[in-house]
């Protein structure tokens, strides 16, 4: 994985979304790190006010999990609860 990175998020209960991912570190993110970054959602007016500080949500590849994300700050109001 690296900054550019477009896999899909589980926003809420059955729905997937895909977003862009923007790592504040430079090169790949190795299995099993942690890292500092933004999410760019697309089309956020389709599932709103479904994210709150502390939030995990599981990114895919396809069906399969390949991380979590902890929501530490939402930057779009219309996604915040």
């Amino acid at each position: 994985m690296g900054d550019g990175y477009r896999p899909d998020h589980h926003v809420k209960e059955n729905y997937l979304t895909c977003g862009v991912h923007h790592y504040d570190s430079t090169g790949l993110i190795m299995p099993d790190s942690s890292v500092i970054g933004t999410i760019t959602f697309i089309a956020p007016e389709h599932y709103p006010h479904c994210l709150w500080i502390g939030k995990i949500i599981n990114i895919h590849e396809g069906a399969r999990v390949v991380g979590t994300a902890e929501i530490t700050e939402i930057l779009n109001p219309i996604l915040s609860i």
